[in-house]
């Protein structure tokens, strides 16, 4: 080949080069400027919901913008819903992460605003009207102010903000707009507003062709997981999904065959008249049920299977250590059945948000904030509302917002979202530290229940103490049989029968706490409390378990809940008796009287009587888990009346888990305020302790409020006064 031809074709095949790389980089051009143009529309959205009063759907939308791409107006947008949220602690967390330098002007003004309203509602209580009055004015112009900032942001917003299909998915995204017909205008917000609208009719299939478009144009991870999860929703019977899977429609080619042979099965079974042949027949029954079973499960996984193997497959490396990717996994491990690979999943991502290493995307955040809610008040509206906004953000469909129930249920029968408390009710409340004796220090002992489910009994291979923050290698577990005090062992359950536990609910727990009884070794003393206004014995402590049975059996539900007089009733019951206390309170509504229940509670811990609290149907979960924090007790919630044999069971074993260590303090022995820490190898429970070395800390408190001993001698006449005046002033004769 000649010389100028070789040169003709390097210079063609250049020019292709450089062709394809403009294509290339005019694509991604156009593609980033899509996504932009996206983001900003979103936040346009979201700002007009917010103007009316859509404050939560107007959060989510920030959210989804700030994760889809972080920007200014995301940030304050999202802070901006919060403060409206009244959720002040919240607001300026989420400030000071986004603005560290604080050059964001309506964020810096925002955080000022927020601090004035704080210190303007101190001192203000709402039992009094001039105080509610005044803080109803309060909160009517700071909302007024926050409403400036927002139209303030508004207005930054460059995209054409009055098209039709922007007003039209305005309205359907408002809390009124729902069933609205969508006008798209092809861009990114339309199908995903289009995505969510067939998600909400159940027109899976529909769904999951305008996620793919949105995923085309939009490849963050929330869109990846959108698709995946509508992909996983393959395993519901009605969908239209099922017949695009041909793994799936091969399953349910080999069950039918199965339920053919079935039913040949059980029509030689009804025509059988020998019994050595009906017992065979029985048996292959038995089997052929037990593999359509075992089919029906497999074609209800295989879509979630395939699911998690396009998320570990198709999500780039950059995206795989974000808290985003680590749930979505979690969340699809356990549709597909695989509990133990989501709890391994979860704990790593919990271990790593304790320890403050978590890359802060988005779901970083919410995380961060569920956390904080869970360990201010469990499983409370704040925490329920906290975990929705994971679930909207990754758009998980773990409620029935969207009508959505195909793989809602694990194979426990309970939600994602109760899998998910479980474990960090696992983590935080798994272990209890009971008590710290110091009084012979440096030698220590410490008693710590493990109110975990356990399979058998642990050793002290399955604990690690820190102590100041060290770990403590030469501790010792105690035998049990050892400690005289810690024989005996005696529990009042406290039953509420207010009026709201008529029907099943009163049935329920009757069942219950009769299986309690019958449960419990005969050498538990017991005793049954019950209130509703008022508090009533109705078998004092030692009863014997027939007389009980008697009791609970005659318990009917009537009038108001006062829950501090069940308890106060409880712990007078319990006062005289020795070993180890236990009080379990049952309740399905609100104290009628919250003012005096931090006296009883006060009285009760410092007698170590524990307090275990059990809620459902309309209870106060923060307060029922309040009580229990503060006796070195447990709460535990129940969905319902039906689960309340299964708690009082798992109760039972957890008042008996106690374990005593002994240890001798190396470090830092001078240091009066200690604090001790204790881990166990099971769901990475853990629970941390103050405590003091000599006097109580309480007491030294308290005597630095009593009046100076100088002061004391002066009054009665001791040496400061003359003794002619001593003499005047105590010869009153």
């Amino acid at each position: 080949m000649k010389k100028g031809a070789k040169k003709k074709i390097i210079l063609i095949v250049l020019v292709l080069i450089l062709a394809a790389a403009a294509a290339a980089g005019l694509f991604l051009f156009m593609r980033k400027r899509n996504v932009q143009t996206y983001i900003q529309q979103q936040n346009y959205v979201a700002s007009r919901l917010l103007e009316m009063g859509d404050y939560e759907e107007g959060r989510q939308l920030a959210a989804q913008s700030e994760a889809g791409s972080p920007n200014a107006v995301s940030e304050e947008l999202l802070v901006l819903a919060i403060a409206f949220q009244e959720d002040y602690d919240t607001a300026l967390r989420y400030a000071a992460f986004y603005d560290e330098s604080g050059s964001d002007a309506v964020l810096a003004e925002l955080c000022e605003k927020i601090e004035t309203q704080q210190q303007a509602l101190e001192g203000l209580s709402v039992e009094y009207t001039a105080d509610w009055e005044a803080a109803e004015e309060l909160n009517a112009t700071f909302q007024s102010d926050l409403l400036i900032l927002l139209l303030r942001v508004q207005e930054s917003i460059s995209v054409k903000k009055d098209s039709a299909a922007v007003l039209s998915m305005i309205s359907m995204l408002s809390s009124d707009g729902y069933g609205t017909e969508i006008e798209s205008d092809n861009s990114l917000l339309s199908k995903k507003v289009e995505t969510l609208s067939s998600l909400e009719s159940g027109d899976y299939a529909e769904a999951l062709e305008s996620a793919q478009e949105l995923l085309n144009g939009d490849s963050s991870f929330e869109n990846r997981a959108l698709v995946a999860n509508i992909a996983a929703s393959g395993g519901a019977s009605d969908s239209e999904l099922i017949q695009q899977n041909s793994q799936v429609q091969a399953l349910q080619a080999e069950k039918s065959e199965l339920q053919s042979q079935l039913y040949d099965l059980q029509a030689q079974y009804t025509e059988e008249t020998r019994d050595n042949k009906k017992l065979s027949l029985e048996a292959q029954i038995e089997k052929k049920e037990e593999q359509i079973a075992q089919k029906e499960d497999e074609i209800r996984t295989t879509p979630v299977k395939q699911a998690i193997n396009y998320i570990e497959t198709t999500t780039p490396v950059t995206q795989r250590d974000t808290v985003s990717y680590k749930i979505e996994l979690a969340q699809l491990y356990y549709q597909a059945d695989d509990e133990e690979r989501a709890q391994e999943i979860l704990l790593d991502l919990l271990k790593e948000s304790l320890e403050e290493s978590l890359d802060e995307d988005m779901a970083g955040l919410l995380l961060s904030e569920l956390l904080i809610s869970y360990q201010d008040s469990g499983t409370s509206s704040e925490t329920k509302q906290a975990w929705e906004r994971i679930v909207d953000l990754l758009n998980l469909m773990d409620t029935d917002y969207y009508g959505y129930y195909s793989g809602y249920y694990g194979s426990s029968g309970e939600t994602f979202y109760d899998f998910v408390m479980a474990l960090l009710d696992q983590k935080f409340n798994g272990l209890i530290i009971r008590r710290i004796d110091s009084t012979a220090f440096p030698t220590v002992r410490v008693t710590v229940n493990v109110a975990l489910d356990l399979d058998e009994e642990l050793t002290e291979k399955n604990f690690t103490l820190y102590d100041m923050g060290v770990e403590v290698t030469d501790f010792k577990l105690l035998d049990q049989e050892e400690l005289n005090s810690d024989e005996d062992l005696s529990v009042v359950l406290v039953v509420d029968h207010s009026g709201s536990m008529s029907g099943d609910a009163m049935t329920d727990t009757k069942s219950a706490v009769a299986s309690f009884i019958r449960d419990m070794d005969e050498e538990v003393d017991l005793g049954l409390v019950i209130f509703d206004n008022s508090a009533e014995v109705v078998n004092s402590l030692g009863s014997t378990h027939n007389e009980l049975l008697r009791g609970i059996s005659t318990v009917e539900a009537e009038g108001g809940t006062s829950i501090y007089l069940g308890l106060e009733l409880a712990g007078e019951e319990l006062m005289s008796a020795s070993g180890r206390r236990v009080i379990i309170l049952l309740s399905d509504g609100m104290d009628g009287d919250t003012d005096r229940i931090d006296g009883v509670l006060e009285t009760l811990n410092n007698q170590n009587i524990y307090v275990y609290t059990i809620g459902f149907g309309g209870a106060d979960t923060e307060y029922l888990s309040y009580i229990a924090s503060q006796c070195g007790g447990k709460f535990i919630e129940a969905s319902s009346s039906e689960l309340l044999a299964e708690i009082y069971a798992s109760i039972g074993q957890y008042i008996q888990n106690d374990y005593i260590f002994e240890f001798t303090a190396v470090t830092d022995t001078e240091n009066f305020s200690r604090i001790l820490r204790v881990e166990a190898d099971i769901s990475d429970a853990y629970a941390e302790r103050e405590y003091t070395v000599g006097v109580a800390l309480e007491d030294i408190l308290s005597e630095d409020e009593q009046t100076p001993l100088a002061d004391y001698f002066k009054q009665i006449g001791g040496s400061f006064m003359g003794s002619e005046d001593a003499l005047d002033e105590t010869d009153t004769d």
